[in-house]
């Protein structure tokens, strides 16, 4: 999955699935390390910035670093430090009246505070002024 999203990383349907393939595999917690060291973290988040517009793979994108980083602390040091904190709050900010998109970005977030580091890098990043917008519409 992580090769075909490397190969194919211009095709939004392909990113999109891959994503969504991707969050399919981490339901199942034995799948979670052999993700991120296969490189599903990078490119997940490559495919958020690839494929800004695209409300699909936002949506897809968010529910996959939200199931890795569920249970999974090096996970979620890994999500932010590539980048995904900051692509997660742009996904909310570009795609704000898309609820698919704000459900999963807040729970994403959600996962993700569970590291007090990433609890800081969100605020950082504007994260709280997102999920507060999220919550009143």
């Amino acid at each position: 999955v992580v090769t075909a999203m490397r190969r194919l990383e211009d095709s939004t349907v392909v990113q999109e699935q891959a994503c969504a393939a991707l969050w399919n595999l981490s339901v199942n917690c034995s799948n979670d390390n052999a993700i991120a060291k296969e490189g599903g973290i990078k490119a997940v988040v490559s495919a958020m910035r690839q494929n800004e517009g695209s409300a699909g793979v936002q949506k897809v994108a968010c529910e996959a670093l939200r199931s890795l980083a569920c249970r999974n602390d090096g996970n979620r040091i890994a999500i932010a430090r590539s980048g995904g904190i900051k692509a997660i709050v742009s996904a909310m900010r570009r795609h704000e009246h898309v609820s698919g998109v704000q459900e999963q970005a807040c729970a994403a977030l959600c996962n993700l505070a569970a590291d007090d580091d990433n609890r800081i890098a969100i605020a950082n990043e504007g994260g709280i002024k997102a999920v507060v917008t999220a919550m009143r519409r």
